[in-house]
């Protein structure tokens, strides 16, 4: 519903074309594609960065917890869960470690912090105590203030308004 306002997608590889869905969404793939923790890590720490920065985006939004660590974007994550600290032995040892190095790094850079439920954010308080609480939103506390989050996240100041809210309910 914003069409002055540009986004773009980064892949990994080849994409569907039902991703991009409005004019105003445009994909790009970068290299290498990120399917072991050491790719991982070239596209987080290399391309995502230099894309980043080329093409100025104003807002990072990560959906599955991702971050990048090498640059100083404005960074949104989405954490579904921290399951890799519950249960290690359902993972690779390649990604396990990954995970362990890196992911309460994701946390702690994150400017903001958008949980799936309230065990979730409340698992990342606990696991990572030097996190800062007003960085955390719930899915439930958005939709309940009928927040749409996937439209809006792009426009920081409106995203940080409702931080701003956010804290002095906390």
């Amino acid at each position: 519903d914003h069409p002055e306002d540009e986004f773009f997608f980064f892949f990994d590889r080849a994409y569907d074309d039902s991703f991009i869905f409005a004019d105003n969404v445009t994909p790009v793939v970068l290299h290498p594609q990120a399917r072991h923790p050491i790719l991982w890590y070239l596209w987080f720490e290399w391309s995502v960065p230099y894309y980043l920065k080329k093409l100025k985006i104003d807002v990072f939004y990560s959906g599955d917890t991702y971050a990048c660590l090498s640059t100083d974007t404005p960074t949104l994550i989405v954490c579904h869960d921290i399951a890799y600290k519950h249960y290690p032995n359902h993972l690779r040892k390649s990604h396990l470690k990954y995970y362990k190095k890196n992911f309460s790094k994701f946390h702690k850079r994150a400017d903001h912090i958008v949980c799936v439920s309230e065990f979730t954010r409340a698992d990342i308080i606990q696991t990572y105590n030097n996190i800062c609480v007003a960085t955390f939103f719930t899915m439930k506390w958005i939709l309940f203030h009928e927040f749409t989050l996937l439209v809006n996240l792009y426009n920081w100041r409106v995203f940080d308004g409702f931080y701003q809210l956010r804290i002095r309910k906390v």
